[in-house]
């Protein structure tokens, strides 16, 4: 088994859908491909510690329950479920999540963030990584997160999230 890939891309709002076959088809492009948008910050993947990054933000490793703008920036949105094919569904945000998302990552300072979550994020990274070598990582995470949410807001988009194992 693969490790697990939690992608983020943005797309326009007419291209937005409730079939599952046509949102995978935002996710069929080859690795080449997926790092240029990456580079355009058009989209952004997460590795396998996409759960401590959404800790990071607020808190917790669970699917958010509220629609505060911390909780859209991971898990949160509109989930659109891949019917009886046993993945995990697509989740969805509007342009209007997604301008609400960019607002927070804008205001909120990473200093913050890291002195709320620093410990707990330690405690299961501890034995690999130098707090320094923990921060530095999700240092770049909000700074990409941070990017791609704010050149999203600004053209007007919408978001589609999945995660790819």
């Amino acid at each position: 088994m693969t490790n697990p890939y939690f992608h983020l891309r943005s797309v326009s709002s007419s291209e937005l859908s409730t079939d599952p076959d046509r949102l995978r088809t935002f996710f069929a492009d080859d690795w080449k491909v997926v790092r240029s948008r990456c580079e355009a910050e058009t989209e952004t993947v997460l590795a396998e510690d996409y759960l401590d990054v959404h800790r990071l933000y607020v808190g917790a490793r669970h699917p958010p329950a509220t629609s505060a703008p911390e909780t859209l920036l991971v898990l949160g949105g509109r989930p659109v479920p891949l019917p009886g094919e046993g993945l995990p569904p697509f989740v969805v945000l509007i342009p209007a999540q997604v301008s609400a998302a960019a607002a927070y990552l804008g205001a909120v300072s990473f200093e913050t963030l890291w002195s709320a979550a620093c410990e707990d994020l330690m405690a299961p990274h501890g034995l690999l990584f130098t707090e320094a070598e923990l921060r530095s990582h999700f240092t770049l995470v909000h700074q990409r997160l941070t990017a791609f949410y704010t050149r999203t807001s600004d053209e007007g988009r919408a978001v589609v999230k999945w995660l790819l194992v």
